[in-house]
């Protein structure tokens, strides 16, 4: 299976499980559910992830490495706290419809920590936004607002009040 044609499967793995979710919890997906539904074989899905847990932080990943190559894209890269707060808030209002059914199957958190690693991987420069040269103390402070601000919004995203596509 030449490269191409893996990513496409475990995209389709990951949309099966994400259309699933709608009907289900994240408890209730099996491995053979998700194949089932995406067509695939149990053999296809273990060639690319040992568990469903594997394929879900896939996902997660691939969101936000989407999302970074289309924001970067269209923005001068800067490095300030406008830049990395617009950066959050701006990838959860794209990805709300996702981010809304993550909230509603009690899975949100699980997303969110992903999240925080792969803005740690995004060269994320602690400094500028915590205003330290201690980095333990700044990736502490990072955590807290990347936190705060994840709450804010599932508050913002699960709100009824909410209607706009």
């Amino acid at each position: 299976m030449n490269k191409k044609n893996a990513e496409q499967s475990k995209i389709q793995l990951w949309n099966s499980l994400i259309e699933l979710l709608e009907t289900n919890s994240y408890a209730e997906l099996t491995i053979k559910k998700i194949v089932q539904h995406s067509g695939f074989s149990r053999k296809t899905f273990y060639k690319h992830f040992k568990r469903k847990d594997d394929l879900f932080d896939y996902g997660c990943r691939r969101m936000f490495n989407l999302f970074i190559q289309d924001y970067t894209q269209s923005l001068p890269v800067r490095q300030d706290r406008d830049y990395y707060f617009k950066l959050l808030i701006d990838f959860h209002w794209k990805q709300k419809l996702i981010i809304r059914l993550l909230i509603k199957r009690k899975i949100y958190q699980r997303f969110i920590e992903i999240l925080q690693n792969q803005v740690t991987d995004f060269n994320l420069d602690y400094q500028i936004i915590s205003n330290s040269r201690d980095p333990l103390k700044n990736k502490f402070r990072v955590s807290f607002i990347v936190g705060g601000i994840s709450g804010t919004l599932v508050t913002w995203l699960s709100g009824i009040l909410v209607t706009e596509n």
